[in-house]
């Protein structure tokens, strides 16, 4: 049975089943609607998005494994950031929040072990 094309609005109730769907360029593609819980969903289900442009995700978003950037997040070169931070003494990893409170205000004052407890 040679291909169908539909030049209309379809709506159906069943399952449709694809092999391949190609989506024209500049076209888009609508899941429900703004209340609905839409989702694409299976086994194994890879998404790849070749954009030039920008990929918006609106609302929360969960990710489950692991996520690889290449470039920056928000200017930040996070690759980077991550051997910068393995370059630091252990202890340093360590410190709590109010103990970096500490070293920010110590300025050029010097401070006993005492003072820093």
């Amino acid at each position: 049975d040679g291909g169908k094309t539909v030049n209309q609005s379809l709506t159906t109730t069943l399952d449709v089943t694809f092999n391949k769907m190609e989506i024209a360029a500049d076209s888009n593609i609508h899941f429900g609607s703004s209340s609905e819980n839409s989702r694409i969903a299976g086994n194994n289900t890879a998404i790849s998005i070749n954009a030039s442009t920008l990929i918006e995700l609106n609302g929360n978003t969960t990710l489950n494994g692991n996520l690889t950037v290449t470039g920056t997040v928000d200017g930040v070169d996070v690759a980077a950031l991550k051997t910068d931070v393995d370059g630091f003494p252990d202890s340093l990893k360590n410190l709590t929040t109010g103990e970096i409170g500490q070293l920010e205000n110590i300025g050029t004052s010097t401070i006993s072990a005492t003072q820093w407890l």
